[in-house]
């Protein structure tokens, strides 16, 4: 049994670690005064890094040694053995003194010095001092801000602390998500429930594990399945799955058995179970963005298997062919094929192809 967090941003690192490092979340650029979102890609150029925009067009030379997501207007870059921030111009506007870092969000970013993770906000300044012990690996990613605070460990228990550092939600937990949509997934004596952002459970600890909120849902595990809770804390689709995604664009991925399909907020199969469950153990790709969703088909050796994408009817709007692909954001999907990066829009065409 697995429950997914939908927070894959570190996770990807290892799979395209010269070439890029996530979907954009958009830049910013001037426009008769006003500030305007762009979008900028990642791709690879023999062994540098630069970004695209949506055409494929290279909007930033590659000329970094790993390229991150664009988020909060910036985005992580490596240059030797350290990681800084550039602005959508290209520009580096935090310098590179990090050996691991985590994207902008509300204004803060999580950045490792020495060996604890502190917070610096996007003119480079360390606002929160390095004290966190952030376990990375292994599907855990860096702690971000959200609804104003951010999870935080020290030592074995974890708590949640403001934009000042101050621990506004003491040490605790045994584990804790960030907060998504006003509540945060926490685990006390073994068992996960959820607090609001005053630090009171408003869903008392029960569940042997449980992800965010996403879509007024969350899922739990319950007697080693996986259902899912409204904010109330009630059960509103049995646990009777083995693995179960979060809900996106009204559609969540869930597993019985080895086949993989999507369920509604009724807990029924919209799609039916027939894909196949992927060698690797990040499935948060396998969520529907922009109308389409990768899927997983095996093939009759494991290095054969493909990902494609399918619509909402279970339809294959792209056929499978890519050793991994990430869900479409803003037109484009990042994928790997033969070894090589590439990007694709929602008709397949070819917008990037790494030489």
């Amino acid at each position: 049994m697995h429950i997914v967090k939908a927070c894959g941003w570190l996770a990807f690192v290892a799979l395209f670690a010269i070439s890029c490092g996530g979907e954009s979340k958009g830049g910013a650029s001037q426009s008769g005064g006003a500030k305007q979102e762009i979008a900028l890609f990642p791709f690879a150029e023999g062994e540098k890094a630069g970004y695209i925009d949506q055409t494929g067009r290279v909007a930033i030379p590659a000329k970094f040694d790993a390229a991150l997501e664009f988020s909060d207007g910036l985005a992580a870059v490596l240059v030797g053995e350290d990681y800084g921030y550039i602005d959508q111009s290209g520009e580096i506007v935090v310098k590179p003194a990090y050996v691991m870092v985590g994207p902008f969000s509300e204004g803060m970013a999580c950045v490792m010095i020495g060996e604890k993770w502190g917070f610096i906000d996007t003119a480079g300044r360390l606002v929160i001092p390095p004290k966190y012990d952030m376990p990375i690996g292994d599907g855990v990613y860096p702690s971000s801000f959200s609804d104003g605070l951010a999870a935080a460990p020290v030592g074995e228990k974890w708590g949640f602390i403001d934009k000042t550092g101050k621990m506004v939600v003491p040490l605790q937990f045994e584990w804790a998500y960030d907060f998504s949509e006003g509540l945060a997934s926490v685990t006390k004596d073994g068992l996960t429930g959820y607090i609001d952002k005053s630090g009171k459970f408003v869903i008392e600890p029960r569940f042997q594990g449980g992800a965010s909120f996403h879509e007024g849902l969350a899922s739990v595990v319950i007697d080693a399945k996986v259902g899912f809770i409204d904010k109330a804390g009630k059960v509103v689709i049995e646990p009777k799955f083995d693995w179960a995604g979060d809900f996106s664009e009204g559609l969540a991925m869930a597993s019985v058995g080895e086949k993989i399909g999507f369920i509604d907020v009724n807990g029924g199969f919209a799609i039916a179970p027939k894909f196949d469950v992927p060698p690797f153990e990040v499935l948060d790709f396998m969520k529907f963005s922009e109308g389409l969703a990768a899927v997983y088909v095996a093939g009759k050796e494991l290095h054969e298997g493909r990902v494609g994408f399918i619509d909402k009817n279970g339809k294959w709007a792209i056929e499978p062919k890519f050793e991994f692909a990430m869900p479409f954001n803003r037109g484009l999907a990042r994928g790997s094929e033969n070894g090589k990066l590439v990007y694709v829009d929602k008709s397949g065409k070819y917008v990037f192809r790494e030489k």
